[in-house]
């Protein structure tokens, strides 16, 4: 099947690609420049210092050990529920 076949089939992989990168081209417009969350500097810095640098933790979902390395902020409360500190 020539190319010049294949783009008159109604309904192809071609066209549906074609099709899909416009469509996610317009939702990236519409989202605009800085769709990122702002989160505060000060988000749960209080249980951030409570966390030593070099603490061993284990993972609950697949027992992955490892070591704090350095300190960032996110939310503990669901950081409790895949880890299990040693």
């Amino acid at each position: 099947m020539t190319d010049e076949q294949y783009d008159k089939l109604p309904d192809s992989f071609r066209k549906f690609r074609q099709q899909y990168i416009q469509t996610q081209a317009t939702k990236e417009e519409e989202k605009g420049p800085n769709t990122k969350p702002e989160i505060d500097d000060d988000f749960e810095k209080e249980i951030a210092l409570q966390i030593p640098i070099g603490k061993r933790c284990r993972l609950l979902n697949g027992g992955h050990r490892g070591s704090v390395r350095y300190g960032i902020n996110f939310n503990i409360s669901q950081l409790d529920k895949c880890l299990k500190w040693d």
